[in-house]
C-alpha cells in the first residue's frame, strides 16, 4: 500500500531533481532571434571579466563572447553572455559556458547527478535533525543516511532527467520559435519573448511535466522494490501503483512553483544557463519540501 509519506517523499524527489520539466534544464542552443546589425558592438573584456564570465543586458540583440571576441547568439532574452578572456584564462562559468557547447549531455548529466545528490542529502538531513532525540552530529547522520536511496535519486537525476529533458526543452524551442524570423531581423520585443515563454510553460506544465514525473516516479519506486529484493514482476507493480496513487499529488506540488520558475526561466534566462538556474531553484524547493512533510 502507498502511504501519503512515501508519496510526499516521491514529490520531493521529482520537485528536487526535476528542474520541471524542470530540472535539469535544457542544453538546446537554438533560439528565436537573431542580433540586428546594429546590435552593440564587440568589446575587450577586462578586469574581473577575464576571470569570471559576465552576463549583461545588451540593446538590439544578443551576443555571446568568448575569450574576448563577440559572436552572434540564439535567443537569450536580451542578454549577453561573457565568458573566458583574451588571455586564454578561464573563469569558472567560462569553463561550464564551454562545456555545455562542447558536450551537452553529458554536463547535464554530471550537473543533474551532482545537485540531485546534495539535495538529496540536504532533504535527509532536514528530517533527520527534526526527527532527533539528541543533539544532530555529522557522525550520527552519516550512520542515518539512507545511501541507497541517496545513490537512486542521483542516478536518475543523472540518466533519466537530465537526457529527457534536455530534449524535451530542445522540442518546446522548435515547437514555438517564430516560423518567420529571418537572418538580421530585429532582437524579439520584451511582449514577444514573454508569449513565447507563456506558449513554452503551457506545453511544459500540461504534456511534459506529467510524462516526465511519472516516469521518473515509476523507475525510482521499480529501482528500490528492486534493490529491496522484490521481482521484476512485484517491484513493477509497485511502480504502477505509486504512479497511480501519487502522479496527481505531485503535480499539484509542482504547479505551486515551476510554472512561474519556468516563466523566468524561458523569458530571461540565456539557453545555457537554463539548467543551471532550475537545479538550483530545485534545491530550494526540496528543502522547503522537507522541512514541510517532517
Amino acid at each position: 500500500m502507498v502511504n501519503s509519506r512515501q508519496l510526499l517523499s516521491l514529490a520531493l524527489a521529482l520537485c528536487s531533481c526535476h528542474a520541471s520539466s524542470a530540472f535539469a534544464g535544457v542544453v538546446t542552443t537554438r533560439g528565436g532571434g537573431v542580433p540586428s546589425p546594429a546590435a552593440t558592438p564587440p568589446r575587450a573584456i577586462d578586469g574581473v571579466e577575464q576571470q569570471l564570465g559576465v552576463v549583461r543586458r545588451a540593446r538590439g540583440g544578443v551576443l555571446l563572447r568568448r575569450r574576448g571576441v563577440a559572436v552572434p547568439a540564439p535567443d537569450n532574452g536580451g542578454l549577453v553572455v561573457e565568458s573566458g578572456n583574451k588571455n586564454g584564462g578561464d573563469g569558472l562559468l567560462a569553463s561550464y559556458l564551454r562545456a555545455l557547447d562542447t558536450k551537452p549531455i553529458i554536463t547535464k548529466v554530471v550537473t543533474s547527478g551532482v545537485i540531485c545528490g546534495i539535495g538529496d542529502i540536504m532533504a535527509q538531513a532536514l528530517a533527520f535533525k527534526t526527527a532527533a532525540t539528541e543533539s544532530f552530529t555529522l557522525g550520527s547522520f552519516l550512520a542515518a543516511l539512507e545511501f541507497k536511496r541517496l545513490a537512486i535519486y542521483g542516478v536518475l537525476g543523472a540518466l533519466w532527467i537530465a537526457p529527457v529533458v534536455h530534449y524535451w526543452f530542445d522540442a518546446l524551442e522548435a515547437a514555438t520559435k517564430d516560423k518567420k524570423a529571418v537572418a538580421g531581423a530585429p532582437a524579439p520585443s520584451f511582449a514577444m519573448r514573454m508569449f513565447k515563454a507563456l506558449k513554452m510553460v503551457t506545453l511544459d506544465q500540461t504534456i511534459g511535466a506529467p510524462l516526465i514525473n511519472a516516469g521518473f516516479m515509476f523507475l525510482f519506486t521499480f529501482a528500490t522494490a528492486l534493490t529491496s529484493g522484490a521481482g521484476g514482476i512485484e517491484s513493477g507493480k509497485k511502480a504502477g501503483t505509486m504512479v497511480k496513487n501519487g502522479i496527481w499529488s505531485t503535480m499539484l506540488v509542482c504547479w505551486k512553483l515551476w510554472p512561474i520558475a519556468n516563466m523566468i526561466n524561458f523569458a530571461f534566462v540565456p539557453a545555457k544557463l537554463r539548467v543551471l538556474f532550475l537545479n538550483f531553484v530545485g534545491l530550494g524547493w526540496n528543502i522547503y519540501l522537507s522541512a514541510a512533510v517532517n
